[in-house]
C-alpha cells in the first residue's frame, strides 16, 4: 500500500518573488549603464569591472525570472516534476558567466599595469557612490521587506540544504512518524531538494496488522501527510505502508 501527500499548487521560493525579481532587475540594469559609461568616461578598470559583476546579476536575475516562468509549467508525463530544476541550471549558467568576466577583468589589469591611463577619480566615486546605494537597494528588496507570514522556518526551506532540505532533521522525522497511533516502524526514509522551496520525502512505514484489518490505513496517510507538513514544512511525500510481516521480505533496512 502506498499513500501521496502533497499541496496542489506548489512554488518554488524564487516564484514567490518574481516582484522583487523585477523590480531588483531594473535597479541593477541602471547600475550597469551608468557603471560602463562612468568606467569608460572616467577611464577607472575597477568601475568597468564592477560593471561586469553588475551584469552578472543582472543576467542572473533575467535568467531566474525566465526559469521562475518555465518552472511553473505544469508536469507532464515525461517531467513528473515539471521543470522545477531549470532554476539550478540557470544558476550554473550564470557561474560561468561570472568566471567568464573575472577572467576578462584579469586580462585587462595586466594590460593597465603594463599602459597605466589616468582616472578622474572624482566620477569614479560618483558612479561607485549610485552603485552602492543601488546594491543597498536591492538588499532592502530581498532581505528586509520579505513579508511577516514567511518567517525563519519558510527562509529555511528556500535553499537546497547538504544532503537533504535545510532545517529538516531526519531522526526528527523519523521520531515524529513513530508516534503516530497504528506506526510500528519505518525505513527506507529519504528527503531531497527539487529546486529551492521544494522538499519531497518518500519513506516505507510498517503499520500494526490491527491497523491494516480495522480499515484504518487511511487515517495513518493523513496524519502522516499533516505532521510532515506542519511540522517540517514538506508538503510532497510518498509513503509505502507495509503490514509488520513484510519485514522478512524487505532487504536490509536503511537509515
Amino acid at each position: 500500500m502506498s499513500g501521496h501527500s502533497h499541496s496542489h499548487a506548489p512554488s518554488t521560493a524564487t516564484g514567490e518573488h518574481r516582484r522583487r525579481l523585477v523590480i531588483a532587475v531594473a535597479i541593477t540594469t541602471s547600475v550597469l549603464i551608468a557603471q560602463i559609461v562612468g568606467g569608460l568616461v572616467s577611464g577607472s578598470l575597477s568601475l568597468v569591472a564592477d560593471a561586469g559583476h553588475v551584469l552578472a546579476d543582472s543576467t542572473g536575475l533575467v535568467i531566474a525570472l525566465i526559469a521562475t516562468g518555465l518552472a511553473a509549467r505544469p508536469a507532464t508525463a515525461a517531467r513528473t516534476f515539471g521543470l522545477r530544476r531549470v532554476e539550478i541550471l540557470a544558476a550554473f549558467a550564470n557561474g560561468l558567466l561570472l568566471v567568464a568576466i573575472a577572467v576578462w577583468v584579469l586580462i585587462s589589469a595586466i594590460d593597465r599595469w603594463n599602459e597605466p591611463v589616468e582616472i578622474s577619480s572624482s566620477l569614479m566615486l560618483a558612479v561607485a557612490v549610485f552603485g552602492a546605494l543601488a546594491n543597498l537597494a536591492s538588499l532592502a528588496i530581498f532581505v528586509l521587506l520579505i513579508p511577516p507570514g514567511l518567517g525563519a522556518a519558510a527562509r529555511g526551506r528556500r535553499r537546497p540544504a547538504r544532503g537533504h532540505p535545510r532545517g529538516v532533521d531526519l531522526a526528527e522525522v523519523r521520531r515524529h512518524i513513530r508516534e503516530i497511533p497504528g506506526v510500528v516502524d519505518v525505513h527506507d526514509l529519504h528527503a531531497w531538494t527539487i529546486t529551492s522551496g521544494v522538499p519531497v520525502l518518500s519513506a516505507h512505514v510498517i503499520v500494526d496488522d490491527d491497523c491494516i484489518a480495522g480499515g484504518q490505513t487511511g487515517i495513518v496517510l493523513d496524519r502522516l501527510g499533516e505532521c510532515l507538513g506542519a511540522d517540517f514544512d514538506i508538503d510532497h511525500c510518498t509513503f509505502e505502508l507495509e503490514p509488520e510481516g513484510h519485514r522478512a521480505h524487505e532487504p536490509a533496512h536503511h537509515a
